[in-house]
């Protein structure tokens, strides 16, 4: 009887601790977060999920994520607080407890570049709906991975110049490669293959802000190392110059290169020059005698014209007729025959 009275207070006080008390669990093990999506567009959302595995009336969630990427849309889990590099979720009701809750999150518009990220899952203050069991703080965090990644857009590469293209003269040719949605790349390069006909060659020259001149074909261009390379509305136009040792018909291959990824191929376009020979000016063949030198002077057309507009006019304003000078032949002899006549007469009378 003793020993019943004496083991009575401590199942009295065991009693009191099952039914008016809370009890503690090593941890919540079906505790988990699913991700809607495991890649997003800028300006798409993310749902996060945590699936509790039983109904609880109390705890705090927090969600660690990256600030330059996402920022924060809503949640039907309680209260949200920012609290610096993380979202803290709380919710306390032992009327209406919750076997899951979700927070969405954006991915901000300006993000241009691929971006893989991570939702690091953490939670404190579990208890229990039903049978008011208070469980462990989960401080390892659960690990979701995601890429927001830009629809991108691929480059394009164009090549400009003005006019015919002539043996040995330097031409102004504007290259430019471009995209408006580009795939960042840390070091790309411009390199470029030529061909042509027998014997010829081309020369690609460009000139860096620096002043150091480079030969595309030859050396490519810019640093070995290569240059970053992408982003929202990426442009980039070099002013070249070309020059053809001799005439035909060649064809300059442009390439972009990923130097990171074995000089992968970003964008490729060919593009053909018709290269003439130079021009000579032919020396003008006369009626001069073999004596006369001929000089090689070519007359425009237009001065050829007006000068013979002018002689036309000179021609014109010249007299149909030649007038009469001196004195006609018929009047002296009539004059001398009529001084005969009258010498005679006098010298008749005088007899």
């Amino acid at each position: 009887m003793k020993k019943i009275i004496k083991i009575f207070p401590i199942i009295l006080v065991l009693s009191i601790i099952i039914f008016c008390g809370d009890t503690y669990a090593t941890k919540l093990s079906t505790l988990d977060a699913q991700l809607s999506s495991t890649t997003i567009r800028p300006g798409e959302e993310v749902t996060v999920t945590i699936q509790f595995g039983e109904a609880l009336s109390s705890y705090s969630i927090n969600v660690a994520y990256d600030k330059n990427i996402f920022e924060y849309v809503s949640t039907d889990g309680g209260t949200a607080t920012d609290i610096g590099n993380k979202l803290k979720v709380e919710f306390q009701d032992t009327t209406n407890s919750k076997s899951n809750m979700f927070i969405k999150f954006k991915a901000k518009e300006e993000v241009t570049s691929t971006n893989p990220t991570e939702f690091l899952i953490t939670a404190d203050g579990l208890k229990s709906a039903e049978t008011f069991v208070n469980y462990d703080d989960v401080k390892m965090p659960i690990v979701k991975s995601l890429v927001v990644e830009p629809e991108y857009v691929d480059y394009i590469i164009k090549l400009e110049y003005i006019g015919d293209v002539m043996k040995n003269e330097e031409k102004e040719v504007k290259i430019s490669y471009s995209s408006p949605s580009g795939r960042y790349y840390e070091s790309a390069r411009l390199i470029a293959i030529v061909s042509g006909p027998e014997g010829g060659s081309m020369k690609l020259l460009a000139m860096d802000q620096e002043g150091t001149e480079y030969d595309i074909i030859k050396d490519g261009w810019g640093d070995m190392q290569g240059f970053p390379m992408g982003g929202k509305d990426y442009a980039q136009v070099l002013q070249t110059e070309a020059i053809f040792n001799v005439p035909g018909i060649y064809t300059l291959s442009l390439k972009l290169i990923d130097i990171e990824n074995s000089d992968s191929i970003i964008a490729q376009k060919d593009f053909q020059f018709t290269v003439e020979e130079t021009d000579v000016v032919e020396p003008m063949i006369t009626n001069l005698s073999e004596n006369e030198v001929v000089g090689a002077v070519e007359i425009p057309t237009e001065n050829v014209q007006k000068q013979q507009s002018e002689n036309t006019q000179s021609a014109e304003q010249l007299p149909k007729a030649l007038p009469k000078t001196g004195t006609n032949i018929y009047i002296v002899i009539g004059i001398v025959f009529i001084a005969l006549i009258g010498g005679y007469v006098y010298y008749n009378k005088e007899k």
